[in-house]
């Protein structure tokens, strides 16, 4: 089985690779999260003053906002969870063409 040439150690190093790519692409995200409700609550202000009794906006701002937050956060949090379950994954593998690479020889 060794001929196969399967490593974990070249598998968890790819993994790192699409870790770091993960964490800046939710750093980009959080990024533009903030430009958007600056824009986002910047036009909820000029709308409140010219309609005052579209102070709800407000509140459906920060609905929104908050959902979208948790969502981005809930995103690194997940695939996080997946690499990390392909890591095991990898060593588990790993671990049985060992174990059949011994049972052949």
């Amino acid at each position: 089985m060794s001929e196969q040439g399967f490593n974990s150690d070249d598998v968890t190093d790819e993994l790192g690779s699409v870790e770091q790519q993960t964490s800046q692409l939710v750093a980009g995200a959080l990024a533009m999260w903030v430009v958007r409700w600056v824009f986002g609550f910047a036009i909820i202000a000029l709308v409140t003053w010219f309609k005052p009794a579209w102070s709800w906006l407000w509140w459906a701002g920060i609905v929104l906002a908050s959902a979208s937050l948790l969502f981005t956060l809930a995103m690194q949090f997940f695939l996080q969870r997946k690499v990390a379950k392909a890591r095991k994954t990898a060593e588990r593998l790993e671990a049985v063409l060992a174990e059949l690479d011994e049972d052949e020889n």
